[in-house]
């Protein structure tokens, strides 16, 4: 249990089944519950973490958490927008404030406008923590025996408990949530209504064992369990979870959204719940700019690949996405500047604002297109088993849909899934529900949809696989293409298949002579010149050719992917973390991967002639402004650069400050942009002090002592540390080590004039 999950363990009463009248510490019970638990084969789950098929997705699987503003424009604005999304059932919260407001005028339209409710009980936190008081528990049993008279019969569910396992977000201690139970359980028995709950939050099978077996005990199981089963702390709906048992046996136990939602759903049943709803889930836009800058086309693709995944785990009755309208993580944002501190997954009270200036997310238009391909079908199975790959299949009476996406940058080309007949057959549509314009060549992180008439026979490739080590980024315009032949094959971005052709037929391998090296940039380990842009002959594109590999490279190249393969895959991965660099256009390289030197990179030509290594030039000779800005002005803009790469996990490994491009902007500002991407190294967390310090004794090198300092004053500051005589000892040994290369340069053998 968690340091959230603070359980009281004074002896107390609790009423149990039956006429039984025993005392018992719920707390203590609680510990045994999960003792016994802990010793039972119900964890021991096997192949949970696959989808089990020929199940019916329910018509009703989809609902919508809501509120609405003060301004009674927003009720209407409210309902339009779930008629839009095709969505019938919605989940609300009611307090103690609610009576006579603005939720219940909301909640009133809702039900005169046919739309079933599941009206979510929400106690006050400062009495939810005074649970345990009899004052507190009158006022609670007064305020549910109100609303249920008033509400009850109108509604479809009535649910208690919110968030229960986050003490500071909800304030219920054990003892607290029972007492509020067993009131709430007593007043919707006595009129006959559906009860659901107990909102628990995220996946902690031991705690939802525990309280269902106290719930049991009691003779006050819901109907329904709730569980708010997020997944937004592992990112992507599909990875294993390493919070559970940490990351090197995540692969090994394999906890899943399935296999997750398959446990829970066992849990419950086995102790009388009817079924399982999913009753607020979302990914917060803050959370995903962690990493990733386009965070709402991002919280769409998340959203349709969990729709997906939980849909066919059979294990839910009904996933709730929450919220409709928020700033933070809604399907419409409210446009406030700033995001509320609340956590709204424990009480989702108001939205703010006019609606006139409500703006509609794609995570909007993905819920609209699930919710019209994918309810009330068949789930036929998951069709690949390939790590990183999704194919799963549907059915109805009239047409047989794929939905098809990889994990997070990951490719796999459509002729490898499908027999290339297929393929022209299908009705393609995004993940947003429009029709494609022609098909794609690649399946990406964003999910897509294929559409056959049922009478169509669809079959999938045997052990359909990604591109191996391929990254690509999804947020840049244009569409990916994979081009291959008996001796190249590589990967090409364009706006469209005409113009892929056209790059492929110009850039390939075997046009890019050697006569075009005139206009070289580089020659030295690596060839780089340009070549016309065959889309637009008043452009250039760049070329990167590697041409000598010192004898210890020789070694070591052949393990690892062609240089061109790394640039394209550096480019692509600072591309997604919103690390500027110049566009990928196209790789090379042969089909057999043994050829060290006969690979290329293209990508688009980066016009800034000046570097930061021209900037710590001219610093060091004295000048004080360097191209007409100050050092201090420099230096300040290049450190919050520096420092949000880092923070988005990438590790550079060959920061020189030749390979940062200067722009400059009006005045003294100036922006940043990374060639040379061969060596970067990417992780799904912020870089390590030391790796940090690797890549910045690279790039200060051609800076003087004191610039170094004022620039790694300003960085630990900003990362919350203090700079120490140990962390200058990499810039030192930096320094050593790059003097002694030169100085064996400098004693090459003079040849003979003899």
């Amino acid at each position: 249990m968690t340091d959230s999950q603070q359980l009281d363990t004074s002896n107390v009463k609790h009423g149990v089944k039956g006429n039984d009248t025993r005392l018992s510490p719920p707390a203590w019970y609680f510990l045994k519950a999960v003792a016994k638990f802990m010793f039972s084969a119900e964890l021991r789950l096997r192949n949970t973490d696959v989808p089990p098929a020929n199940h019916v997705i329910p018509d009703e699987f989809c609902g919508v958490c809501v509120a609405t503003s003060r301004d009674p424009v927003c009720d209407a604005y409210v309902i339009e927008k779930l008629k839009v999304l095709g969505v019938s059932h919605v989940r609300m919260d009611y307090s103690y404030d609610s009576p006579g407001q603005h939720a219940s005028r909301l909640l009133g339209a809702l039900i005169d406008e046919g739309f079933k409710v599941m009206l979510h009980l929400v106690q006050p936190l400062p009495e939810a923590m005074q649970m345990r008081e009899a004052a507190v528990q009158r006022r609670w049993q007064q305020f549910v025996a109100n609303t249920l008279d008033t509400w009850g019969q109108q509604v479809e569910i009535i649910e208690v408990g919110s968030t229960i396992n986050r003490r500071r977000w909800a304030g219920y201690c054990l003892k607290g949530f029972l007492a509020c139970w067993r009131t709430a359980y007593v007043e919707a028995s006595k009129r006959g209504l559906r009860i659901s709950g107990p909102n628990i939050s995220d996946f902690e099978p031991l705690y939802t064992i525990a309280l269902l077996d106290l719930l049991k005990d009691m003779g006050q199981v819901p109907q329904f369990y709730t569980d708010n089963l997020f997944v937004e702390r592992v990112t992507q709906p599909e990875v294993y979870d390493h919070r559970i048992f940490g990351a090197l046996l995540a692969p090994v136990v394999r906890y899943n959204l399935v296999r997750k939602a398959r446990q829970l759903e066992k849990i419950s049943s086995k102790r009388g719940v009817e079924g399982m709803l999913c009753s607020y889930v979302s990914w917060t836009l803050p959370r995903i700019k962690r990493f990733l800058p386009e965070a709402t086309a991002k919280q769409a693709d998340y959203l349709t690949r969990y729709l997906v995944l939980a849909a066919a785990s059979g294990a839910f009755k009904r996933v709730y996405w929450g919220a409709l309208v928020s700033c933070r993580e809604g399907l419409i944002d409210e446009a406030r500047k700033s995001a509320s501190h609340d956590e709204i997954v424990t009480y989702y009270s108001e939205i703010s604002g006019n609606n006139a200036g409500y703006r509609i997310r794609p995570a909007f238009h993905a819920l609209q297109a699930f919710q019209k391909l994918i309810p009330g079908s068949t789930y036929q199975g998951s069709l690949c088993r390939a790590k990183g790959l999704e194919v799963h299949e549907f059915t109805n009476a009239t047409h047989r849909t794929h939905v098809v996406w990889s994990m997070n940058g990951l490719v796999a080309d459509f002729v490898d899934i499908y027999p290339e007949h297929l393929l022209p057959r299908a009705t393609w549509l995004s993940r947003d529900g429009v029709a494609l314009d022609e098909v794609p060549s690649l399946a990406t992180e964003s999910p897509v949809y294929l559409r056959w008439p049922i009478s169509q026979e669809v079959t999938v490739r045997a052990n359909p696989t990604l591109i191996p080590g391929i990254s690509i980024c999804t947020s840049v315009k244009g569409h990916y293409y994979h081009y291959r032949d008996d001796t190249w094959h590589g990967i090409i971005l364009a706006a469209n298949r005409h113009d892929a052709d056209k790059l492929f037929a110009e850039l390939h391998p075997e046009r890019i002579v050697e006569r075009e090296r005139h206009a070289s940039l580089r020659d030295s380990r690596n060839s780089i010149w340009t070549v016309q842009d065959p889309r637009d002959p008043g452009a250039n594109l760049v070329v990167k050719q590697p041409v000598r590999l010192s004898w210890n490279k020789k070694l070591t190249e052949p393990f690892k992917p062609s240089k061109a393969h790394r640039s394209w895959n550096g480019a692509c991965e600072l591309l997604r973390r919103g690390i500027p660099s110049p566009q990928p256009v196209a790789y090379f390289e042969r089909t057999t991967g043994t050829d060290l030197i006969r690979n290329w990179y293209v990508c688009e030509l980066e016009k800034s002639k000046l570097s930061a290594r021209h900037f710590f030039e001219e610093y060091a000779s004295g000048v004080p402004d360097a191209f007409g800005v100050s050092m201090t002005k420099f230096l300040q803009q290049l450190c919050v650069f520096i420092l949000d790469m880092h923070r988005r996990g990438v590790f550079f490994r060959d920061l020189s400050g030749g390979n940062v491009l200067v722009r400059k902007g009006e005045g003294e500002t100036v922006s940043f942009t990374l060639i040379d991407t061969a060596r970067a190294h990417f992780y799904p967390q912020q870089l390590t002090l030391g790796k940090r310090l690797s890549d910045l004794s690279r790039l200060l090198y051609k800076l003087h002592w004191g610039g170094r300092m004022l620039f790694l004053q300003q960085y630990f500051a900003d990362i919350d540390r203090k700079l120490g005589i140990v962390h200058k000892l990499p810039f030192l040994i930096y320094e050593i080590k790059t003097g002694w290369k030169r100085s064996r340069r400098k004693k090459k053998i003079v040849p003979s004039t003899t």
